[in-house]
């Protein structure tokens, strides 16, 4: 019969490492998980009845929630929609959780058999294999401080600060301005515009009073001009008003200029 020297059953071995970094005074912590998988089984193959049977399904349960987690980790469009992972389908995954989406690195090792007549299992395992090499994650050393304090907040604040400094870059690189400079500009702008607001009401202004002055040197005008023509008794006369006039031109050419 098939995997009749099975122990039927998964095996999990964990080692917990830590490594304080005095200099730093940081500590770093990894954790290994060494995972021995049980073979899918076939009843019909296995030819197993009773407990065995029982532990057969049970196998193949547990594969069958760990295969499903991988796909929903490997699927790259799954991953962009945020679908759920069915971590908690079996114990199993919910033991891998951390190692197969979490801040680590999978690694699988399939074994296959070169019997024909294990031909369908060999093609199964090496897709079950290729489905976990999809999985893309992006590691990060787990440092926290030596005095018990959680460096967490300290490593955010930093991320936040460089994320501000490339924007910056690029904006700089891209030759736009900061916003601040924009609400800025935009404020000298108002200022401007009210400042042209006031001239061109002083100007209007002005252009009012010339042309009030330009009217009462016209009737000044009109008045020597009227006593000049009246004026027979003596030359004197006639040439200061004559003068009198000349006066009243040179101020209207004035204001005229």
């Amino acid at each position: 019969d098939m995997n009749r020297q099975s122990s039927r059953s998964h095996a999990v071995f964990t080692v917990a490492v830590r490594t304080e970094l005095e200099e730093q005074g940081l500590a770093r912590t990894a954790k290994f998980h060494l995972v021995d998988l049980a073979g899918s089984e076939r009843a019909k193959r296995t030819k197993a009845e009773g407990e065995r049977l029982k532990e057969g399904i049970d196998i193949n349960r547990g594969l069958l929630a760990l295969g499903n987690v991988i796909s929903a980790l490997g699927d790259e469009s799954k991953r962009a929609q945020m679908v759920h992972i069915p971590y908690r389908d079996s114990k199993l995954t919910r033991i891998l959780q951390d190692s197969l989406g979490g801040n680590s690195r999978t690694l699988m090792i399939a074994c296959v058999s070169p019997a024909d007549v294990n031909f369908e299992e060999t093609v199964n395992t090496l897709k079950y294999a290729n489905r976990a090499r999809n999985i893309k994650n992006k590691p990060t050393a787990n440092d926290e401080a030596l005095d018990g304090s959680s460096a967490a907040a300290l490593v955010a604040e930093l991320r936040k600060k460089n994320a501000a400094l490339q924007e910056q870059l690029n904006e700089l690189r891209s030759g736009l301005d900061r916003p601040i400079d924009a609400q800025r500009a935009k404020m000298q702008t108002r200022e401007t515009s009210h400042v042209i607001l006031k001239l061109s009401e002083r100007n209007l202004r002005l252009e009012s009073e010339l042309s009030a002055m330009r009217d009462a040197l016209s009737s000044r005008l009109a008045a020597l001009a009227a006593e000049a023509a009246s004026a027979d008794q003596s030359d004197g006369l006639g040439n200061l008003s004559r003068e009198a006039i000349t006066v009243a031109f040179r101020d209207v050419l004035a204001c005229s200029d």
